[in-house]
């Protein structure tokens, strides 16, 4: 009995050199814009505290998106796999981004930290 022969065409060979440059430069900015995110935020985070005036709050700015990051990524993953990357990246760089604005315009500790938990789907 012979064995089926897999007859994919490996993605790499149906793009043109231009597509291949574009998914690239897409997928480094996903990479790019939660690792400048955290940086902003490191450096940022004490002034914000101190005019929030929420210091016993403080830990929970980084735990709140590092604990969504780490309970939204399996489900993520394979709904993903079932209805296709494309739409989860844009619609995690749009929740992305609304988070992050939303908590530019805050009053209170307590609603910043919940502006962050959305930052944590995109990661």
């Amino acid at each position: 009995m012979s064995q089926p022969v897999d007859q994919r065409v490996p993605l790499g060979a149906t793009l043109s050199h231009r597509q291949k440059f574009a998914l690239m430069y897409v997928l480094m900015l996903t990479l790019f814009v939660p690792a400048l995110d955290q940086s902003i935020l490191a450096t940022a985070t004490p002034h914000i505290v101190a005019d929030l005036k929420g210091f016993e709050l403080l830990p929970w700015v980084f735990t709140i998106y590092v604990l969504t990051f780490t309970v939204i990524i399996p489900p993520i993953e394979k709904l993903t796999d079932m209805f296709g990357r494309q739409k989860f990246i844009i619609t995690g760089i749009v929740i992305f981004v609304l988070s992050s604005a939303a908590c530019g315009e805050v009053a209170v500790i307590e609603t910043w930290d919940s502006g962050r938990r959305p930052t944590g789907y995109l990661g």
